[in-house]
């Protein structure tokens, strides 16, 4: 396995782990449900936005050795160094949004 199919397996992980977290937040936003429900729901968003933050720590662990990989194997393939660029920018703003959230929760139960 090469360091760009590590790459890509990362991002596939953390990709995955983003969309599940966004989906549960959303249906946290809209629910209804009892407080025990409420509490699940809380708890299952706590668990995926630290997934989300440890999938992109392996992701951005394999961004310098993937951009030298692909300026020596690939010949310096002009469309996968551009696509790098907007993925460390998205990485960067996923994981505010993630740690945000692991902060505010931490707080709330923390009773500050």
């Amino acid at each position: 396995m090469t360091v760009l199919d590590e790459f890509y397996a990362g991002y596939l992980h953390y990709t995955v782990s983003f969309r599940l977290w966004t989906d549960t937040c959303r249906q946290l936003a809209d629910c209804k449900g009892s407080l025990d429900e409420r509490q699940a729901l809380v708890d299952e968003t706590l668990r995926l936005s630290m997934c989300v933050a440890g999938n992109i720590d392996e992701v951005e662990s394999l961004i310098a050795d993937t951009l030298e990989y692909i300026q020596s194997e690939d010949a310096g393939d002009p469309d996968l160094l551009g696509a790098i660029s907007p993925i460390t920018n998205n990485l960067k703003e996923d994981r505010a949004r993630a740690d945000d959230y692991i902060r505010f929760v931490m707080r709330r139960r923390s009773g500050s």
